[in-house]
Formats: structure tokens, sequence, C-alpha cells
């Protein structure tokens, strides 16, 4: 352990991040580009049975387009246009669900790095993959699109010989650590400091990639 893990070593419990001192200093912190992640790292081993989930809706998977990540991006407005910029220019693939034509939802894979809010954490294991920011449109919700994306994801990046995907969860989104318990994940603690011209700060014991193919 470094000075630098030594000195955050006191805080590497999960913080209470409704608390009034939470807010406020998590609010003081992003005007100077401070940001502490406190999530959870899920993984699949790719190399034993993966769940298949048949949404009622009659849908077409694949990986997206130029323009249709352009479109994905327009739809959800805000900074998303720049978001998915960032995700291709690391190097990832945008894949969609679609009903009828119509954008139903949307997921993120890549084979080179895991990210963060545009945040690069740590470089993707040889063998390995990270899945991120999964989205289903509101008008699309309740008839397991989510779960045939990520069913899809997994079975075609098995068949491009990865053997394990992570994603990173918010420990406080229930709904999503609850569908990725579908697909027996292995869940590890993940947190982490971004300051503005350092490498990202592991505070406390590290994720390890790749930890789902050693409980084999």
């Amino acid at each position: 352990m470094d000075k630098t893990q030594k000195l955050w070593q006191p805080f590497s419990m999960p913080l209470n991040r409704n608390s009034l001192l939470y807010k406020t200093a998590a609010r003081t912190a992003a005007r100077v580009g401070i940001r502490y992640f406190d999530t959870l790292y899920g993984e699949k081993d790719l190399s034993g049975e993966i769940p298949v989930f048949q949404s009622s809706l009659d849908l077409e998977i694949r990986k997206a387009g130029e323009e249709e990540i352009l479109t994905l991006a327009r739809i959800q407005g805000g900074d998303m246009e720049y978001r998915f910029r960032f995700a291709v220019d690391c190097g990832g693939d945008c894949y969609i669900a679609l009903s009828n034509g119509e954008p139903a939802g949307y997921t993120w894979v890549n084979k080179d790095v895991m990210t963060m809010d545009m945040t690069k954490i740590i470089d993707v294991p040889p063998g390995g993959s990270f899945h991120f920011n999964s989205f289903v449109f509101a008008r699309f919700r309740g008839h397991k699109i989510f779960q045939s994306m990520i069913s899809h994801v997994y079975h075609d990046l098995k068949n491009q010989g990865c053997v394990f995907t992570g994603n990173f969860v918010d420990r406080e989104n229930t709904a999503s650590i609850r569908a990725r318990n579908h697909f027996d994940v292995l869940f590890q603690p993940v947190r982490v400091l971004r300051i503005p011209g350092l490498p990202v700060i592991s505070v406390g014991k590290r994720f390890v990639p790749g930890a789902s193919l050693e409980i084999l």
C-alpha cells in the first residue's frame, strides 16, 4: 500500500450519501474537479451458462451505427452527445434494441478500458470486457428489454472470445442490482478518487477484474 492509499484508508467504508456533510463536501470537491466514487463492480463469468431472456416485444438487438448513436444521444438530450463521443473515442461499441424500428434501449461495451462518468478507471485485462451505460426508454419498460439486451451482449461477447465481462453499478440502484442478479454476477465494492492531473486513486481494497473466474 502506497502513501496515497494509506492517506485515504480511513475513508474506505461506505459513506452516507444522503448526509448533509457528504453532499456539501461533494459539491465543494466537484467545483475543482474532484470526484469520489463509491459503487459496485459486478462481473459475469462467460464460460458457463448464460440465461436467455425473451422480451414480450419483438426486438432487434445489434450494434448501432454512427447515425443511430447520434439519434440516441439527441433523444436523450443534455450532454449525451458529448458522453457518447467519449465512449466511442475510448473504443466503445453501442448495442441498440429496436422495437418495430423504434429505439427501445441501448447499452455499451468496451474491451479496452473501464470507465465511470467519463473517467478512465482501469484497463480491461486480456480476455475481459466491460459493459456500461445501459438504458431502456420509459415507454418500453416492463417488457424485459434490459435483460434481453444484456443476455444478447453476454452471448455476443462470449462468441468474440471474452471470458468475463463486468460493469459498475450504483450501490443504491437496487433495481439494477436485482436485474443483474438474474445473471449470477459477482459483486465487489469499488471506491476510487478522481483528482485532476493524477491517476485514479483506489481507496481501500482494490477491486479485481477477472475474479469471477477464480471462484469456479
